[in-house]
């Protein structure tokens, strides 16, 4: 899905014609990173500068590939220099005010503020396009009060985004940290059936907030998933965490030149361990509303919809053989059923447990897989 309002921020395009220099080696540096990220005729109202501080009024240019005019009511930048292998850097960049006119007669589209911390981007033509040219490298960039037109004209807006850096050599370790507040959109979005399904149970919109964080070892292939959280208002929230060794620099560049080639793949995943991974659900509101309806559409009361649930387990899992395992599942979901809370699925094997292994055993040993894993399923109301 596109998003025009993050026109800005996304669209690229071959070179355009150049703007008319303003004076400001800092400011034509800026301005040149927005031509290279997909806009033509930009020009600017004024360029003034104060102390550490160059500001920039009234930006103007069109979208090369939409034909759309977007206007930035003012950009600052913070201890902004151009250095000796031309490229600008500065402490902070920032936009305010940000408007993409819609096409087809929509209306337009708008980010209220967006700040660059730790910026540096190459100003040569001849290097990079789109969010390359528009982001550069950044420590720490900050999206406030979208509001966006999807393809089909379809608002969208979100309060906030967040995306730091805080580990980047790939050759060492890469890490950093995501975050979307308040991304909102009616349900229509959706391709059908699920967004009659969605409207069947009550929900006309939906309210998301995201949030993920990590950090990758090239030597050790040690990947940590530290919390990765999808939360949906008035539905629920799911967190995932987890541990992942021996992903490599080399592993990770030779899977991407194998993806069509299985036993090679399988090879490379043996040394791919997961030692521990946990996924949890906590409900707001959505488990009661499906069994409501599912009490609807069968004339029965939610008791005995909870218990015929339940009662199927045991048949769902009898290829796997593992008595204990089924009770367990029996018993979570019978309380999380009766009480919807939280509902957590963690693996933690005694020792690591090859991507390979998993694998083989999901296609010939099913069966295996609890002891394998070690799994755990319990339920908090």
């Amino acid at each position: 899905m596109r998003l025009v309002c993050l026109a800005l921020l996304a669209f690229a395009a071959s070179p355009a014609a150049a703007f008319e220099p303003t004076g400001s080696i800092v400011a034509d540096a800026l301005l040149n990173t927005l031509e290279r990220s997909g806009y033509r005729d930009v020009t600017v109202a004024s360029v003034n500068r104060s102390g550490d501080t160059t500001a920039i009024e009234t930006i103007t240019g069109t979208g090369i590939d939409s034909g759309a005019e977007m206007t930035i009511s003012r950009a600052e930048i913070v201890n902004g220099v151009v250095n000796a292998d031309n490229e600008l850097i500065a402490d902070t960049i920032v936009y305010e005010g940000t408007r993409v006119e819609g096409e087809n007669g929509t209306p337009p589209s708008t980010v209220g503020r967006v700040m660059i911390e730790g910026a540096r981007y190459p100003i040569s033509e001849a290097t990079g396009e789109g969010l390359t040219s528009l982001f550069g490298t950044f420590e720490r960039v900050t999206v406030d009060d979208v509001s966006a037109r999807a393809d089909r004209g379809d608002l969208v807006t979100i309060d906030k985004m967040m995306v730091e850096i805080e580990e980047r050599d790939l050759e060492t370790a890469a890490a950093g940290r995501v975050a979307i507040e308040g991304l909102g959109f009616d349900v229509s979005l959706w391709e059908e059936p699920a967004a009659s399904q969605m409207r069947a149970l009550g929900y006309d919109t939906v309210a998301i907030d995201l949030a993920a964080s990590g950090r990758w070892e090239a030597a050790t292939g040690n990947a940590v998933v530290r919390d990765v959280r999808v939360a949906m208002e008035d539905l629920g929230a799911l967190t995932l965490t987890g541990d992942i060794d021996g992903l490599t620099a080399s592993t990770v560049a030779a899977l991407q030149v194998s993806m069509e080639d299985l036993p090679r793949m399988l090879q490379l995943l043996q040394s791919v361990t997961i030692s521990n991974l946990a996924l949890t659900y906590t409900d707001a509101g959505l488990t009661p509303r499906l069994l409501e309806q599912l009490a609807a559409a069968n004339d029965a009361p939610v008791e005995a919809v909870t218990q015929s649930l339940v009662a199927t387990i045991p048949d769902a899992l009898a290829i796997i053989n593992a008595p204990r395992f089924t009770e367990m599942v029996q018993s979570a979901a019978r309380t999380f059923l009766d009480d919807p809370g939280t509902l957590r699925v963690s693996a933690a094997p005694p020792q690591p447990i090859s991507i390979a292994q998993l694998m083989g055993a999901v296609m010939m040993g099913p069966q295996t897989l609890p002891t394998l894993l070690n799994l755990e399923i319990s339920a908090q109301p």
